[in-house]
């Protein structure tokens, strides 16, 4: 008895200062470190570090990660908000005439390096009709963090989203 009262003790003690359930992503090429949780699957090559696709199947979620050599000279111009015909140019880029642009703005997260952009769309696969996109200029590189849910359970898959995003580290 004393036993299972100690062992009940320390799996307490532990749960309190151990993160169970997630795994980091380390990017040197693109300096970033971000925690996920370790329900989203990996489902593309590992040693491919400048395009990342994972999968969530319970919460419905996919996140695919690309990055690229900079192009751009800031997030602005990578990604401008204040465009009069950025739906327009989003419809034309997704073949999808009934998307809805949702916002664009500056993120709550490294607000002089990154722009987010949400937008609905109807040409995702498996059902998937929310996008909600992390444009991040950085150190001359391009990231982008692009999350695919389903708006039925927006609520829970933004809350999901911003518990990734806030743990996202650049250096």
């Amino acid at each position: 008895m004393i036993r299972i009262v100690s062992y009940i003790f320390l799996l307490t003690l532990l749960s309190t200062t151990v993160s169970f359930g997630q795994k980091k992503l380390n990017s040197s090429l693109y300096n970033y470190t971000v925690i996920i949780p370790d329900s989203l699957i990996e489902t593309t090559d590992p040693g491919n570090d400048s395009e990342k696709t994972y999968f969530d199947d319970v919460s419905g979620i996919v996140l695919m990660i690309t990055g690229r050599d900079g192009i751009y000279d800031n997030s602005n111009s990578y990604m401008n908000c204040s465009k009069k015909d950025l739906e327009r140019q989003l419809k034309d880029y997704q073949g999808d005439s009934t998307l809805k642009l949702i916002s664009c703005s500056k993120s709550k997260y490294y607000t002089a390096e990154a722009v987010t952009l949400q937008f609905e769309t109807h040409v995702l696969p498996q059902g998937f009709n929310r996008c909600l996109i992390y444009f991040i200029h950085h150190k001359n590189k391009e990231i982008q963090f692009s999350f695919m849910y389903d708006k039925a359970d927006i609520n829970s898959s933004i809350a999901y989203i911003d518990g990734i995003m806030h743990t996202l580290k650049l250096f």
